[in-house]
């Protein structure tokens, strides 16, 4: 029997990072893993879809050459299979670098294997019993996929399959048009693929819908036939190995066909072999592991991060829940507590689509005086050099102080661009010290501080 002060169950970046925390605090360590170092995000989710959005931003780039005054004879070509090999060869790197780093810390143990819970300290792996002190659950989450009728005899893909394919589909179907669906749905489209997106309600439901609008229109204009308010009922094989997929709008049928079809309408956990009731751990959901906001478990010597306790589904919100969860696992006191007030996100389409904090409306429905203000990427002189121009910022903020309680952007580099309206929400600052803060000319950065000052103005917070 292995004995440690604390194991780890899942080596993505969640389990990783808290591992190496936790050995860093002096702990000797324990981690299990069943698949690939790196997890969904650094093996077969973030890193590997936005290295293959990249080529295709290179080819949509180079099938708008004239309007830089660059000619390029000829048809673009993207070749999915060289697409794929330069994919697999970034995701080897990063998993070859995690490999590094666990075998060049003493104190971390790794094994490869699937973890089962035999009590409340102790697991099983591969038959052999491993005890500690302390546990991790950093488990993950895979692709959902309902059971339609019809669905196995056609065999649909999940985010996972379509990273791997290789010889291009003439046309494919995306269901579902969250941010995994447009993602590789237009990501396909640059590639040469006929595209489909059938979403039961509306694009990024979740999101302020006059941002979206702007980035409906570019997926219209890369050729993606969108159908919103559109149910899925059934799935049928066609000759040829094509399929149909049967839905439903507003009570009529309609029928979309292709080659292959993408299902991207959820995620559920990865907890379901670990044996949860043995430990005495709480789930709910279908087996989300359930967490207090100091990411503790029913059981205090157990915590759980990342996609495992079904919050936010983000790599960089997994990691902040490691830091939290291995404080609080380890000290004694009043420890960390988990706050989502600013936590951003971004979905990675062209333009992109990136957020943190409420909505206007959301910011009114839980009690503020809030008001927005805007601010349009035609004004940037950046944006028109890049022939960027599609693109919008929107701050959201307490009528009465100033205080920024959201900020939206959809435009390019809306991720990168962000990250100084994080932390004014962190640090719960104003639109005027967003505002009064000196940016870079020309830069896309410039849009931030004009949407704070335009809101500053508006709120009497400055005078010029």
């Amino acid at each position: 029997m292995r004995e440690y002060d604390v194991v780890v169950i899942g080596a993505g970046v969640c389990g990783l990072q808290s591992a190496f925390r936790a050995v860093n605090r002096g702990m000797r360590v324990f981690i299990v893993e069943k698949e690939r170092l790196g997890g969904t995000c650094l093996t077969r989710g973030c890193i590997p879809t936005k290295a293959m959005i990249r080529s295709a931003e290179v080819a949509d780039l180079a099938r708008r050459g004239r309007e830089f005054g660059v000619r390029i004879e000829g048809e673009v070509q993207p070749d999915l299979e060289l697409v794929v090999e330069r994919k697999d060869a970034i995701v080897d790197r990063v998993e070859a670098t995690n490999q590094r780093d666990i075998e060049a810390t003493d104190a971390l143990d790794l094994l490869r294997g699937t973890a089962c819970f035999v009590d409340e300290h102790t697991i099983t792996v591969n038959g052999e019993e491993v005890t500690a002190d302390a546990f991790v659950i950093a488990t993950g989450a895979r692709p959902f996929v309902p059971d339609w009728p019809g669905v196995d005899e056609v065999g649909v893909l999940t985010s996972r399959e379509l990273l791997d394919l290789k010889d291009r589909p003439r046309d494919l179907v995306v269901i579902g048009g969250g941010y995994i669906g447009i993602e590789c749905a237009q990501m396909m489209a640059r590639l040469g693929v006929d595209v489909t997106i059938v979403q039961r309600s509306v694009l990024l439901k979740e999101e302020d819908q006059e941002l979206v609008d702007i980035l409906r229109e570019v997926l219209g204009e890369d050729g993606i036939d969108i159908h919103e308010g559109t149910a899925v009922k059934r799935f049928e094989p066609v000759e040829g190995d094509r399929a149909l997929v049967v839905a439903s709008r507003e009570g009529e049928e309609v029928v979309f066909e292709a080659d292959e079809v993408l299902v991207a309408v959820g995620r559920v956990p990865n907890g379901d072999t670990l044996n949860l009731e043995a430990a005495g751990v709480e789930t709910f959901g279908g087996g989300w592991v359930r967490v207090d906001d100091r990411l503790r478990t029913s059981q205090e010597h157990i915590v759980a991060v990342g996609d495992a306790i079904g919050r936010y589904m983000f790599t960089h919100v997994g990691r902040e829940e490691a830091e939290v969860a291995i404080v609080n696992l380890l000290d004694e006191g009043e420890g960390m507590r988990m706050d989502y007030h600013a936590a951003p996100y971004a979905v990675f389409s062209d333009p992109p689509l990136a957020r943190v904090g409420m909505t206007l409306e959301e910011a009114l429905n839980a009690g503020h005086d809030a008001v927005e203000a805007s601010y349009g990427y035609e004004h940037v002189g950046k944006a028109m050099c890049l022939g960027e121009e599609e693109g919008l910022m929107k701050v959201i903020a307490d009528e009465d102080t100033g205080e920024v309680l959201g900020f939206h952007i959809v435009g390019h580099n809306a991720g990168d661009l962000l990250a100084e309206a994080t932390v004014t929400m962190h640090e719960r600052g104003s639109v005027k010290e967003l505002s009064e803060a000196m940016h870079i000319h020309p830069t896309m950065s410039e849009a931030v501080e004009d949407t704070a000052y335009t809101m500053a103005l508006k709120l009497g917070l400055r005078e010029w």
